[in-house]
């Protein structure tokens, strides 16, 4: 399953970017709560760099390890928002961490792939510095919410990967277990889409899997518009949800 979804992060690089705006736009309200550090930065789930280089800009006279376990992401996030002051590593963060203790361990919208947090969690409290900070956003259960409500109609069986994020309250218990200070907040975005076809594309592009029906088979024209006309009877209109998740921690246990 983890190679299935390397993979498909892999084949996303050149849509990534561009259907992935909300993701820059929290990991901005994320360094406003921050203190530029000047030290050493860890980003993990890097992606195709485009938000290293944010990280970049805010933090200057740091030096920053970003790591991604796609391989071609970090290929290209080293050709395309490459600097003297970046290091682009491929590196699964679910096994292994960089060497060393860093000023600030950051993670924009990575940590609802990741498949043991505790574990995650521990590690990364061992390499902080004394005052340094673990940073980061992530995607809610409640994401997509509608979507998942809706195709349950048809097909009562089907799994979605974004029932499996953390919630809050699994956050605060993992994070509480390995730092004295943990500041947890949350937020609801709900953004409207032109069709059904238009919103499962977007998250197609993303790198996120689609519902797929709990029959052998791909929907057909029929069903495809009967999902879509419960969706606009339930909703009134082809709206999604996003549940993020901003965490701050510091002084480790």
């Amino acid at each position: 399953m983890q190679s299935t979804r390397l993979n498909r992060f892999d084949n996303r690089v050149s849509t990534y970017d561009a259907v992935t705006g909300q993701q820059r736009d929290i990991e901005k309200i994320l360094l406003s709560r921050l203190i530029p550090p000047t030290g050493r930065i860890l980003e993990l789930g890097c992606g195709t760099g485009k938000g290293t280089l944010t990280i970049h800009d805010w933090a200057p006279q740091a030096s920053i390890i970003a790591v991604d376990k796609a391989s071609e992401m970090i290929q290209f996030a080293s050709t395309e928002h490459g600097s003297p002051a970046i290091t682009y590593s491929e590196m699964d963060i679910d096994q292994a961490l960089p060497e060393g203790e860093f000023d600030l361990i950051i993670a924009n919208a990575t940590l609802q792939w990741v498949s043991g947090l505790d574990d995650l969690f521990k590690r990364c409290a061992r390499q902080l510095t004394e005052t340094g900070r673990l940073a980061f956003t992530t995607y809610g259960p409640q994401t997509y919410i509608e979507l998942q409500s809706i195709w349950k109609v048809f097909y009562p069986d089907t799994a979605f990967q974004s029932e499996q994020f953390p919630s809050p309250q699994a956050l605060q218990i993992s994070l509480d277990q390995c730092f004295h200070e943990v500041e947890l907040s949350q937020t609801i975005i709900t953004k409207v889409s032109p069709s059904l076809k238009a919103l499962l594309t977007t998250i197609h592009l993303s790198g996120t899997n689609n519902p797929q029906p709990s029959i052998k088979g791909l929907w057909t024209p029929k069903q495809f518009k009967q999902i879509e006309a419960k969706y606009k009877e339930r909703y009134g209109e082809i709206r999604s949800t996003s549940q993020i998740c901003y965490g701050v921690a510091s002084c480790p246990r």
